[in-house]
């Protein structure tokens, strides 16, 4: 089991981005572009397109740990 952490700071809060992204990942235009966001923090960055495509369609457990976000890969 993995944990990733996407933290926040002074210029953006993380919780809001990956909702924001989750939201809009069901339009499949959008898709990489999505993906690129979430890519933005470096623990991400390295991550396959897969990984990421099962994060933003809600298939790993995710929670908010005050301004971070915490999500669990199996």
């Amino acid at each position: 089991m993995t944990e990733i952490r996407l933290g926040s700071s002074e210029f953006a809060y993380a919780p809001n981005i990956f909702a924001w992204a989750q939201n809009g990942y069901v339009f499949k235009s959008d898709r990489k572009r999505l993906r690129n966001v979430l890519r933005a923090w470096p623990n991400v960055a390295a991550l396959p397109d897969k990984t990421i495509d099962a994060i933003l369609k809600g298939k790993h457990q995710h929670h908010i740990d005050g301004e971070t976000v915490v999500i669990t890969i199996n």
